[in-house]
């Protein structure tokens, strides 16, 4: 019989193994993400709003180690072995059965990478199929999902019905920014019901606008693509490696692309160059060119993904400058997979305005996949003849009203006033305005028209009447600022990202069913190198611990009155910290309630949140996985319980390291099981 059982669970691992690198390609999330990518600094902030997140990156091989040492961890192995859900409802409707799906048809007008002018307004035609099996009325909505809103309004409605089949034009007014670059804004559909769904096998991905704005003034200075052997390019296992080189996985290669296809389908008429790191994880493909005189107002501009069908496609790209006589900066690090994205880089080079410094570019293997297949579109250093061209950026300074996480009664109204300095050089007069981006809006109005002129260096207070939703739960709302010619612009080095308000709606009669942080010790703790793993632990970066935080500070700089769990896994890649409660009877209306984050100055922090329940007799269920990293931005989790009612199970969470950085300090806020009272 142990014989049998041993095999059985030996099967379930291949299944799982098998099943998760069939499905290595995920669609991006909102920023939270949506996020990401939002929002932060991703590194800084650009790839955040992309990130954005969106929405999650989760590696197959990680992902299949760390289930396969659970499923040694834990008595009842899981029937059917299913992919990481990246939502916390259930996925089981079948596809032929999805109520609300879009197939993306053509591009009506402007299409990808299509050159306006600085602040040209312009009409953008999307042709979308209903391939769902519901009618999609004229109250459903085409909403801004993340990425450059490029002064759109964040919703408009259908300009018709359309049945399953028929296909509808979309069509959304749309402002280029002020600024040289490449702009990319996502998009989504919205139901009556509110619920949000696009393109893709899970409908979860989103349809787009790409443009590139230039100025008849500005030149290139260098294109890195047209004198790519220029550079002294190596891998991790030849160095230097012959430019062009010939295919060679195990080495490594470096080529020169015309007219790339990148992984979102499309061909490109701009040179690019194809990194490929030298096959094994950690692998790297490195190119430094020869030194170049940089101005005041030069920029290097890219855009970055993986070669079309390299679906297995995991690097991180690379940006850094060698600056004489002190050493190397890294300008900006991406983090790319086969997600269907490609993303624009935009990097101002003006604080080595005077030297002469050497661009290099690498990409690194994030996992031994043979997909490794990174692309740098168009490649070069950019440089406009008025350095002193005026430009909108604003800069946070305090809530005056409203502090991130204030417990609000359901339908309350309230007053959000932000206070915001304006560190460009435009005036911000009457014809500036507040608009909403992105999250929940409140009840808010669209837009606010600035109370008075902001001069550069001044300072306004921004006040927005709200109310609190119905229903309890953490809800945040992102807003930006729109000049009077339409340029979007926010907070940030590239003024791209939001500002928000972030509240918790509760209610009298809610009540505390059982709160995780303050019964933490009641958890068995295990990490991948220490089993069981004592509870409170001493900080040990490389066994993995777990502690409680009575007023943590989170990424996002603020200090948060609820209990809180840091749990951190052992040192290095997939490893995890693992939590198991002892059995909770549900009830119907029960939900799972906290708020995730990493630890405040942990900027390296890059782990995957799980919850997951043991269902007696029957074996684990994943209700959610949430991939973090240090942006900025902190995510609420409502997970609804129901399905579970009348049944005593355990719940478990786990953080799960994305890869060996020792920042990766995960927080829990403020984790609890909640009961709605009749």
């Amino acid at each position: 019989m142990k014989k049998l059982r041993l095999l059985k669970i030996m099967g379930s691992v291949m299944i799982i193994i098998l099943f998760l690198a069939s499905c290595e390609a995920f669609s991006p999330e909102e920023p939270s993400q949506e996020v990401i990518e939002t929002a932060a600094a991703e590194t800084q902030i650009a790839v955040q709003t992309e990130t954005a997140v969106a929405e999650v990156e989760q590696k197959a091989q990680e992902v299949a180690q760390t289930q396969t040492a659970f499923a040694e961890l834990e008595p009842e192995p899981t029937d059917t072995p299913e992919p990481t859900p990246t939502r916390t409802e259930e996925q089981t409707d079948p596809v032929a059965d999805r109520c609300h799906w879009a197939g993306f048809v053509r591009d009506i007008t402007i299409e990808d990478s299509t050159i306006l002018n600085p602040r040209q307004v312009f009409t953008k035609i999307w042709r979308l199929e209903n391939i769902g099996t519901c009618t999609w009325n004229t109250n459903f909505q085409v909403s801004f999902e993340s990425g450059n809103q490029m002064g759109a309004p964040a919703t408009s409605s259908l300009p018709q019905a359309v049945e399953p089949g028929e296909t509808v034009d979309i069509s959304i007014d749309m402002t280029a920014p002020a600024s040289p670059g490449t702009y990319t804004g996502y998009w989504m559909l919205v139901s009556e019901t509110g619920e949000v769904f696009g393109l893709g096998d899970d409908a979860s991905s989103p349809f787009w606008v790409r443009i590139r704005v230039t100025e008849e003034d500005e030149y290139v200075v260098y294109n890195l693509a047209e004198n790519y052997c220029q550079a002294g390019w190596r891998s991790s296992a030849v160095d230097p490696i012959h430019c062009p080189s010939e295919e060679d996985l195990e080495m490594g290669f470096v080529q020169a692309v015309d007219q790339p296809r990148l992984e979102d389908g499309k061909v490109y008429h701009q040179p690019a160059i194809l990194t490929y790191p030298d096959f094994g994880e950690s692998g790297y493909m490195v190119g430094r060119y020869p030194p170049l005189l940089i101005e005041e107002g030069d920029s290097f501009r890219a855009t970055i993904g993986c070669l079309h069908n390299a679906t297995s496609c995991n690097v991180n790209f690379t940006l850094r400058v060698l600056e004489p006589g002190v050493g190397f900066h890294t300008l900006g690090m991406w983090h790319e997979i086969y997600d269907g994205l490609i993303y624009p880089i935009d990097v101002d080079l003006s604080e080595f305005a005077g030297m002469e410094v050497e661009l290099t570019l690498s990409a690194i293997a994030v996992d031994d996949t043979k997909d490794n297949y990174a692309l740098w579109v168009d490649p070069r250093v950019v440089r406009g003849t008025d350095p002193d061209t005026p430009y909108n950026r604003a800069r946070f300074i305090d809530d005056i009203t409203i502090e991130d996480s204030t417990v609000l009664d359901p339908e309350q109204p309230f007053t959000k006033t932000w206070r915001i300095r304006n560190v460009g050089t435009n005036n911000w007069d009457a014809g500036y305005k507040v608009i909403f981006s992105s999250g929940n809006q409140m009840g808010a109005p669209s837009s606010v028209t600035l109370p008075h002129i902001v001069e550069p260096g001044d300072s306004v207070d921004i006040s927005i009447d709200m109310t609190a939703p119905a229903s309890p739960g953490t809800y945040t709302g992102y807003w930006m600022l729109v000049s009077d010619t339409g340029e979007v612009f926010g907070l940030g080095d590239d003024a791209s990202s939001p500002f928000w308000v972030r509240i918790r709606v509760t209610e009298e009669d809610e009540f505390l069913v059982y709160n995780l942080a303050e019964n933490y010790c009641q958890a068995g703790w295990l990490s991948r190198v220490v089993d069981p793993i004592q509870c409170p632990s001493d900080e040990d970066l490389r066994a993995g611990f777990v502690q409680s935080v009575d007023q943590p500070r989170l990424e996002d700089g603020k200090v948060y009155d609820q209990p809180a769990i840091l749990t951190y896994p052992n040192f290095g890649e997939s490893g995890y910290m693992v939590g198991r409660y002892p059995p909770l009877l549900i009830e119907e209306g029960d939900s799972f309630r906290a708020t995730i984050g990493c630890l405040h100055n942990a900027t390296s922090c890059n782990v995957n949140y799980t919850l997951r329940v043991l269902e007696p007799g029957i074996g684990f269920h994943t209700l959610g996985m949430w991939h973090e990293v240090y942006d900025g931005l902190i995510y609420p989790i409502d997970v609804d319980l129901s399905e579970f009612a009348g049944m005593e199970v355990e719940l478990t969470l786990s953080v799960i390291a994305v890869d060996d950085s020792m920042d990766n300090f995960a927080l829990w806020i403020d984790p609890r099981v909640v009961r709605e009272a009749d």
